[in-house]
């Protein structure tokens, strides 16, 4: 996920040695300091773009930040660290976005989801082609709501993305659900996909959906119907992720 994720940038002091001072608590917890150090300095990237460049201070940047901070605040941290870094989250939190979503398993395994906006604002187009890696992305959703005739079916679509920020796992087996539509929603069989949806997965260069997520990698889901609100749920080896956008 390189374009989603830069190299980062310097930190103040007092925050890199009061994270190296959080206590291991299980054997695995040098890599687990190791990520949230990563997820920390991507967030502090995004902030100090936001703060600092003259076109810095964009709906791309603050999502992204956005992404990384909720990341670094599922890992075990100092309280005087936390206290900074939930005050950082609130400064870049984007409170209208209902288009790009994330959320952390217990076992440290990051998701991402990339959704067509429901309000199709010029600012979703860019920052969903940089969050995804993608320059068509965006072109992509808006294929699947524009079918060639008024009786072809249109789909909701939705990219999904799984790292193992430990990076143990190379993948993962996963049910994606949105839930507010009254009852649960979930993704279309694609067996049954109409022929212009196979035209455009073929156009795009896309695969067919699968529950097994490759680490890494992004992997596209089509609903039927969505709301005006959309909420993702992933269920992954017993937990449910709720994805918050």
């Amino acid at each position: 996920m390189s374009v989603l994720w830069g190299t980062g940038c310097s930190l103040k002091s007092e925050s890199k040695a009061d994270l190296e001072q959080t206590k291991p608590i299980s054997g695995i917890d040098e890599r687990r300091e190791q990520a949230a150090k990563r997820m920390m300095e991507e967030g502090d990237q995004y902030l100090d773009r936001i703060m600092n460049e003259p076109e810095g201070d964009s709906f791309t940047n603050h999502v992204l930040a956005q992404i990384a901070y909720r990341a670094l605040l599922s890992f075990e941290i100092s309280e005087s660290l936390k206290e900074e870094y939930e005050d950082k989250l609130r400064r870049v939190e984007v409170y209208d976005n209902d288009s790009i979503y994330s959320g952390i398993s217990k076992e440290d395994v990051h998701f991402i989801a990339v959704a067509y906006p429901i309000r199709d604002t010029e600012s979703y187009e860019p920052t969903i082609n940089v969050v995804t890696g993608n320059d068509k992305e965006y072109e992509l959703f808006r294929a699947f709501l524009e079918p060639p005739g008024i009786a072809d079916p249109i789909y909701y679509a939705v990219d999904l993305y799984a790292e193992d920020l430990l990076g143990e796992k190379t993948e993962f087996e996963i049910e994606l659900s949105e839930p507010s539509v009254g009852a649960v929603n979930y993704p279309e069989d694609y067996n049954r996909l109409d022929a212009n949806a196979y035209n455009i997965l073929k156009r795009y260069n896309r695969e067919a959906q699968s529950n097994v997520l490759q680490n890494k990698k992004w992997n596209l889901f089509l609903f039927q119907s969505y709301a005006v609100r959309p909420a993702f749920r992933v269920k992954y080896n017993g937990e449910t992720i709720e994805l918050k956008g």
